[in-house]
């Protein structure tokens, strides 16, 4: 067989062309599989601590901190991914302002609960808060009258309570039956 430098222009066989589509499409494969590299889950994130922070916004907020109680936390249950107390004295980058507790956690399925509480003014908080979420209804919860709110694209759902200048919002990827039952165990502690 003639090498190909010696073939006529139209006379490359199936091989030549699978050879030469082989040295264009690995690299363009290979980047794509560097950049699409997803990294595994660790599964041994450690939660965090939310208790102290609860105790120094309790200690410190103009007004009553709300806190979950009775969510099982642990291993396979809901666990504390973030816990922040800012008051109002202290500027915190993209924060909603005027004295904020908050606390976040991922119940088992990995869904993404947060609680807000703020003293700062009410519609710029809520519109942050909630993904600029519209009024989707209301709901009673432990008599307390909860606003339902959605964001523009279906995926975030709200739960906004306000009252004597606080704004307590409970946030999450989820529907509003889990936002519910995570609303329902909100207490000031007392």
């Amino acid at each position: 067989m003639a090498p190909m430098a010696n073939r006529p222009r139209g006379r490359e066989t199936l091989g030549d062309m699978v050879r030469s589509m082989a040295l264009l499409v690995l690299p363009v494969l290979g980047v794509i599989a560097l950049i699409t590299v997803v990294p595994e889950e660790d599964e041994n994130i450690d939660p965090v601590d939310w208790q102290p922070v609860l105790a120094q916004a309790r200690a410190e907020a103009p007004y009553p901190v709300l806190a979950p109680t009775a969510i099982p936390e642990g291993p396979g249950q809901w666990m504390a991914r973030h816990a922040r107390w800012s008051p109002s004295s202290e500027h915190v980058p993209d924060d909603v302002g005027g004295n904020h507790w908050m606390v976040a956690f991922l119940d088992p399925n990995q869904v993404y609960i947060a609680l807000h509480q703020s003293d700062a003014p009410e519609l710029p908080t809520v519109q942050k808060l909630t993904r600029e979420g519209v009024r989707d209804g209301e709901q009673e919860i432990d008599g307390r009258t909860w606003e339902q709110r959605v964001s523009a694209d279906d995926r975030t759902r709200s739960l906004v309570w306000h009252e004597d200048g606080v704004t307590t919002v409970v946030v999450g990827d989820t529907g509003y039956e889990q936002l519910t039952a995570f609303a329902g165990t909100l207490t000031t502690g007392d």
